[in-house]
């Protein structure tokens, strides 16, 4: 009888140094799956908008219902196409490379670039007061219209 007693005393033991290890596998494994969800939305962000921005150039005012692209217009592209978190928190920028004309407007043949930038929250930060880190992102693609 004295040995169940010991045996159960000492799974209680084993267990409670087991699980602080196996918990801790376990948040890390979800924070990373979050840390990676949340890069993949904003790299995908980049990428979209300058496909929208490369599709939106100088030729395209020409057609009505088509808008030319500006940064507010490619930002909403983008809110329209990815699911982050805080939208509000995301930052993007459009510049025009090699802009031949100098008109800032994306003419055909010349190259766009979105650069996206977004403050990630770790999910642990709901309970413990740890600091995030900013992703970032960019894209450059031709214009084509």
């Amino acid at each position: 009888m004295t040995h169940h007693r010991r045996a159960r005393g000492q799974n209680l033991v084993e267990f409670a140094l087991v699980v602080p290890v196996f918990l801790l596998f376990l948040f890390g494994t979800l924070e990373f799956g979050w840390l990676l969800y949340v890069d993949h939305q904003v790299t995908n962000a980049a990428r979209e908008g300058a496909r929208w921005a490369a599709v939106h150039g100088t030729r395209c005012e020409a057609a009505p219902p088509c808008q030319l692209a500006t940064t507010a217009r490619v930002e909403q592209a983008i809110l329209d196409r990815v699911a982050l978190p805080d939208p509000d928190a995301l930052t993007v920028t459009l510049e025009i490379l090699n802009d031949a004309n100098a008109n800032g407007k994306p003419d055909p043949d010349e190259r766009v670039r979105v650069q996206v930038s977004y403050p990630f929250e770790p999910l642990i930060g709901y309970a413990l007061p740890v600091t995030g880190w900013n992703l970032s992102a960019s894209s450059t693609m031709r214009v084509h219209y």
